[in-house]
């Protein structure tokens, strides 16, 4: 079920972008938005594949504007050290940015560190 609300979720931001409008999507819904894809992206096969491909060494850290934080590897397993690039915005934001929504040229998006292996870890992490 919360598969499925996800991607209502995502499919009524499309709609709102089609027509021109920015998407809202409360923080409590993006928090579990970004922790819900980030826990489920490994089993998609072809999307595994594509991330085992990148630098194993390589961290990622997610900051939500509410305070949450995720920080994985390329493979989406949580970790703890030291990331190669942080990404910062709203939650609703990052949800948006892990799902291909947005891109990071959007205001909305802040990085810190290593842009090209957050663009690298996206587009290997694209559904």
């Amino acid at each position: 079920a919360r598969r499925i609300l996800f991607e209502a979720v995502i499919h009524r931001a499309d709609a709102a972008l089609a027509v021109g409008l920015g998407p809202e999507i409360p923080d409590p819904v993006g928090v579990d938005g970004v922790d819900e894809l980030l826990t489920n992206l490994p089993c998609f096969a072809w999307v595994a594949e594509r991330q085992r491909a990148l630098d194993p060494g390589r961290l990622l850290r997610f900051e939500a504007a509410s305070g949450e934080a995720w920080t994985i590897d390329a493979v989406c397993d949580p970790v703890d050290g030291d990331p190669a690039a942080v990404v910062r915005a709203a939650a609703g934001d990052l949800l948006l940015l892990v799902y291909g929504r947005i891109g990071l040229e959007d205001d909305r998006v802040g990085v810190v560190g290593d842009r090209r292996f957050v663009g690298e870890w996206l587009a290997a992490s694209a559904l």
